[in-house]
Parts: structure tokens; sequence; C-alpha cells
């Protein structure tokens, strides 16, 4: 969350099913008050989305309601399965899809970086 509002300022939450809806909520709240403008769900089980490459497309249906309903300037996707969609989904979008995953890991390589010059 905080990588897609350093990248784009706003942002909307793809995830997996509606079930999560209200965490993911409470999670943009505390990490990024002002810069996440809605949650959606694609309602995909997680073991749907990790083994079937056609979900893709459904996802990206989402995300570009989200896009539009909510005027962000970026995707999060709230889900670890989606990771290999992102890239393939910003190309599509126009904007960037962030994973949390690879978000955690920069911003982790970035801060051992910077510790290392000491």
């Amino acid at each position: 969350m905080h990588a897609a509002a350093l990248a784009a300022g706003t942002f909307s939450v793809v995830t997996s099913m509606s079930s999560t809806i209200s965490r993911g909520r409470q999670l943009a709240k505390t990490y990024t008050p002002n810069h996440c403008l809605g949650v959606y769900a694609c309602d995909i089980p997680v073991l749907t989305i990790a083994s079937d490459p056609a979900s893709i497309d459904p996802i990206g249906q989402v995300c570009r309601r989200a896009l539009d309903q909510d005027g962000s300037g970026a995707i999060v996707l709230g889900c670890a399965a989606m990771a290999p969609y992102a890239a393939a989904l910003s190309r599509r979008l126009g904007v960037p899809v962030i994973d949390g995953v690879v978000a955690a890991t920069v911003f982790a390589e970035a801060l051992t970086g910077l510790n290392s010059q000491r």
C-alpha cells in the first residue's frame, strides 16, 4: 500500500474473496488512511487464481471497474496468488499494479543497502 501511495498517490485494492474486503479496508485505513479509495473482490478462490492463468481476465475486469469507479492511480493486489499477473495487468490497465510481496522485498533490499553504507 505504501508503494502504491508513493507511485501513484491513490490506489484501489483488488483481493480474492469478498470475505476479505473489510480486512483490506482496515489495513488501508491503518497504513495509508488517505490513499486507498476502494477495496474490491473478484470472488475467485485463491487456489483457482494460483492454478488457472485464465483467472487474469476476471481479475482484470475487477481492476478496471475499481479504477473507473474510484479514479485511483494504481491497483494493489490483495492476494499473493495474483502476483504473477501484476506486470500483465499493469500493461493492460495502464497504471502501476503493485504486488505486496514484490514491493516488500524491494523495500527490504533498499533498506538493507542503506544500512550497509554505515
